[in-house]
């Protein structure tokens, strides 16, 4: 079951081939076209806005936006003997990294409402700045002086202040309404610091023997990823409650998380290249975004809206994919045959048993998220409230209709013979991403 579109925004849409989504329901769009002489890569959005590193042979970067509703974009900077890079973009506010020639490296703020360009940190011979990252007023970098510290710019009011000023190397900055996050090195390996805005004591997020790396910040929550003995693993600390959640369990390699409200984005190597996975808070479940041959990497995402860089063409371009709203369905049931929980149905192992529940009428069939209907094996307990099936049906597969008359939809579960003397749990997932479960003892 696939719910995706493909949409060639430029001409040669068909490098898409092959390129799916298998959980997420939503529409790929090629914002960019690579080639011979250039590639695309590192996109940021905001909004409608879309911002990317544009390099062109012989390596020269520079910054590209584009505007998802008219359709096209522009290069903000061209510079062929200088350099523009490591961009990220909030609400119109665009910031990057200048360097070439006498510039080492400073960061440049371009307000596309007004179109003002304005150096907010000049590198002079002993010092350079990098790694810029935005949110509303605030613009967080690293300032490189001997030792490598960490930068907050309120561009509101014109200042810039320390967050940090010590011997430990800090990294990869990102910026939240009231918050600072960073990589610190001081004990040898990588922790998660924040710091509140403005100014306030820096505080540990995650620490330890493990490597704690490239951290990103949205309203409340802090999500990293934690290397453990080659593995990565996704973590969330939340700032309102001080408390820590390990997010995924998968081993693989896993490449700047992104999260905005409820969803996380990153790249994955699970599968042996690299793809894109989603995590979303609201339903705890984690999802394939985007899957397929070549790799799909360094994603950002703004609210229902995701872009990527994809080399599956054979060169880097910018892709955005954009998730469908999911209507909440008015879900009640489970009806009889089958008892809700806490109790336990019996049944005769290898029988058909009629699952019977409301949507509140026809919501055609394509109800459920994919690879659901599942079971999975579970502890039977000698203690737990029974109830036996009275319905079952002979049926070579389960099947999914709706009764009109009734006003219900009927899933006719095939079970296996070999469940006799065991207890699974039946789960429903449907497409609005709530689950619904009942408990079954099989004979």
């Amino acid at each position: 079951m696939r719910s995706i579109r493909l949409i060639g925004a430029l001409a040669g849409s068909l490098a898409f081939a092959g390129l799916v989504s298998a959980d997420v329901p939503g529409t790929i769009t090629r914002l960019s076209t690579g080639g011979t002489t250039s590639s695309q890569n590192s996109p940021a959005i905001s909004g409608t806005q879309v911002i990317w590193t544009d390099v062109s042979d012989p390596a020269n970067f520079d910054i590209y936006l584009y505007e998802i509703t008219a359709g096209s974009g522009f290069k903000l900077t061209n510079t062929p003997t200088e350099q523009e890079f490591l961009e990220d973009i909030d609400e119109g506010n665009i910031v990057w990294t200048h360097a070439g020639g006498a510039v080492r490296g400073d960061i440049v703020l371009f307000e596309t409402a007004i179109g003002r360009r304005t150096v907010i940190a000049t590198s002079t011979a002993t010092t350079s700045y990098q790694q810029p990252a935005i949110r509303g007023r605030y613009v967080a970098f690293l300032r490189v002086a001997g030792q490598i510290d960490v930068d907050v710019y309120d561009h509101v009011l014109g200042i810039t202040f320390p967050v940090t000023n010590d011997a430990a190397v800090q990294g990869s900055p990102r910026v939240g309404a009231d918050h600072v996050v960073f990589e610190d090195y001081s004990t040898g390996n990588a922790d998660i610091w924040a710091s509140p805005i403005p100014g306030g004591p820096a505080f540990l997020v995650a620490g330890g023997s493990d490597a704690q790396i490239t951290p990103d910040i949205d309203l409340n929550n802090i999500v990293f990823i934690q290397n453990t003995a080659g593995t990565d693993q996704l973590f969330l600390f939340d700032l309102t409650t001080g408390t820590t959640r390990q997010l995924t369990n998968v081993a693989s390699t896993k490449i700047q998380p992104r999260i905005s409200r409820s969803r996380i984005v990153w790249a994955d190597d699970r599968n042996g290249n690299l793809d894109l996975y989603l995590y979303d808070l609201s339903t705890s479940h984690e999802d394939p975004l985007v899957v397929g041959p070549g790799d799909q990497l360094l994603s950002d995402i703004d609210g229902d809206r995701v872009v990527y860089t994809d080399n599956t063409s054979g060169f880097e371009e910018i892709h955005l994919f954009t998730i469908e709203p999911v209507t909440a369905y008015s879900f009640t049931g489970f009806f009889a045959p089958v008892n809700n929980l806490p109790v336990y149905n019996e049944a005769k192992a290898g029988r058909a048993i009629p699952i019977k529940f409301s949507l509140g009428g026809d919501q055609g069939l394509d109800i459920f998220a994919p690879g659901y209907p599942s079971s999975t094996l579970i502890p039977c307990s000698s203690s737990a409230l029974t109830d036996a099936v009275e319905e079952t049906v002979t049926a070579g597969a389960s099947t999914l209709r709706y009764d009109a008359a009734a006003g219900l939809y009927v899933y006719i579960w095939k079970t296996s013979d070999a469940w006799a003397n065991t207890c699974r749990q039946f789960v429903v997932r449907l497409r609005d991403g709530n689950y619904y479960r009942a408990n079954f003892s099989f004979k």
